[in-house]
């Protein structure tokens, strides 16, 4: 009304009238005396805006915003729609007029449902959100201050209504549940999980059945039918990581074969290889060649041949017993007698192998880095690894469960439950070790953990319209 973009409703004296109806008539008056909007003599110009809001809007664009956000800090924004209990739809005016799709960091609220029978909205937790977010934010100035992006476009942050942080609001009511994975790291994450535990404590909505000595019961049963499930495995055996290609692929040492390998080694030492003429191999070709860790030389199969530009030939070698790759020259092989050292004689002392029904990303993949960097922290240079074979791949492959007798983690299980591993769809029946890893991923997801930080449930129905809004479907 005080802009112009808004007529009077004239009312009898008997009609009821809004409380705020003297106000809006001031208003009125002094838009229309100042000629403010549809009380201008001339057209007014369309008003013009940054769509933001779309998933699939343009990356390098919703980037450049987030730095003009982030560096803005707390800005007034509009809420123009609500699509959840904490995803909103804002408008920015201070910020080239922006549109986006906002979401509260730190708190993850269900998503909404409809009953398709009755077709209207089920009474259920995210329902309860939806409608608690709209009576208090829906057409409201609020603040807000962002911190981050995700990969479809949704930006993060808090969001503050009438100078308190809604999150607060929707975690008291028990709307809302916190996010691990990006609330730990916030100063305000105590506070939020006293807000939390009062609504656990009370039992209101998320928590109207959380039960804590039962939840904590369960979790005892649950350790021990682990324990019992994992003692009841095939066969264990004993290895050594000798070399990690990424978060679940690596190559492995038994170490019940440990001392033929020794053996083996003894007598390749007695050669006296260094004394010998260098050799130019074929491809494929079994020969030694020396590691430049140690100067020593090892069994190898050549797996490549480049020259460079210089026309010096290089030699890509694996290391047979150990599953290391290195490049080198031909001073640095020497040939092979297979009477004496050949894989008949000797079989390869190092497998390929990767971790049973878990599936992590490529090193140059997101997480790729921290995926690899967990499974090295948890199996490298250790002496105390376990594993029982799963089955073997296409690729001939072990597929095994990892664990450590010392610290009785399991590996396969710890990538899933951080988020640095996915676990792979089985279309048998699944074995009770693909159950048990498909429950850490559930939680995991619930936690929005690393893989999962930006994933989250299937979109509520609002989203739903709303994506249909902007296609032109509706």
């Amino acid at each position: 009304m005080e802009e112009g973009w808004a007529r009077i409703q004239p009312h009898s004296n008997d009609s009821e009238r809004s409380p705020q109806y003297q106000q809006m008539v001031l208003a009125y008056n002094r838009a229309s005396k100042s000629g403010r909007g549809v009380h201008g003599s001339i057209n007014n110009a369309q008003v013009h805006f940054n769509d933001l809001s779309a998933k699939k809007e343009d990356k390098q664009k919703t980037a450049m915003f987030l730095g003009f956000l982030q560096r803005a800090g707390r800005v007034v924004a509009v809420v123009e729609r609500v699509l959840s209990g904490s995803t909103y739809i804002l408008r920015i005016p201070s910020e080239n007029n922006c549109r986006l799709r906002f979401k509260n960091e730190g708190i993850w609220s269900e998503p909404t449902s409809i009953d398709k029978e009755a077709k209207v909205q089920a009474d259920t937790v995210g329902n309860r959100a939806l409608e608690f977010s709209k009576r208090n934010l829906f057409q409201r100035d609020v603040e807000v201050i962002v911190s981050s992006v995700d990969g479809r476009g949704s930006f993060f942050g808090r969001l503050y209504n009438g100078n308190k942080d809604y999150a607060y609001s929707l975690l008291d009511e028990g709307l809302a549940r916190i996010d691990l994975n990006t609330a730990v790291t916030m100063d305000e994450f105590e506070k939020y999980r006293e807000s939390e535990k009062k609504a656990k404590i009370v039992g209101k909505n998320i928590w109207e059945e959380y039960d804590a000595e039962a939840e904590e019961k369960k979790k005892e049963e649950r350790k021990e039918k682990r324990d019992k499930d994992r003692e009841a495995t095939k066969e264990q055996f004993g290895l050594i990581i000798t070399e990690i290609l990424d978060g679940s692929h690596f190559w492995f040492q038994k170490v019940s074969q440990l001392d033929a390998l020794n053996e083996m080694m003894s007598l390749v030492e007695a050669e006296n290889l260094e004394a010998n003429e260098a050799y130019i191999p074929k491809p494929s070709e079994f020969v030694f060649a020396k590691f430049a860790g140690d100067g020593k030389y090892y069994r190898t199969t050549v797996t490549r041949l480049r020259e460079t530009e210089e026309k010096e030939k290089l030699y890509s070698v694996l290391f047979v017993d150990y599953g290391n790759v290195q490049v080198t020259k031909s001073e640095n092989i020497r040939r092979l007698d297979v009477s004496k050292f050949g894989l008949k004689v000797w079989p390869a002392q190092a497998k390929e192998g990767r971790l049973a029904y878990v599936r992590t990303p490529k090193l140059h993949e997101e997480f790729g880095y921290e995926s690899a960097s967990l499974f090295k922290e948890l199996v490298y240079e250790k002496s105390t690894l376990i594993a029982s074979g799963v089955s073997k791949d296409k690729e001939g492959r072990e597929a095994l469960n990892i664990g450590d007798e010392n610290t009785r983690i399991y590996v396969n299980s710890a990538l899933v439950a951080a988020g640095l591993g996915m676990v792979e769809k089985q279309r048998k029946k699944p074995t009770i070790l693909h159950r048990q890893l498909n429950e850490l991923e559930s939680q995991a997801k619930i936690d929005h953990m690393n893989i999962w930080k930006h994933g989250e449930p299937p979109d509520s129905e609002e989203e739903r319209e709303e994506e249909k809004r902007r296609k032109g479907l509706l």
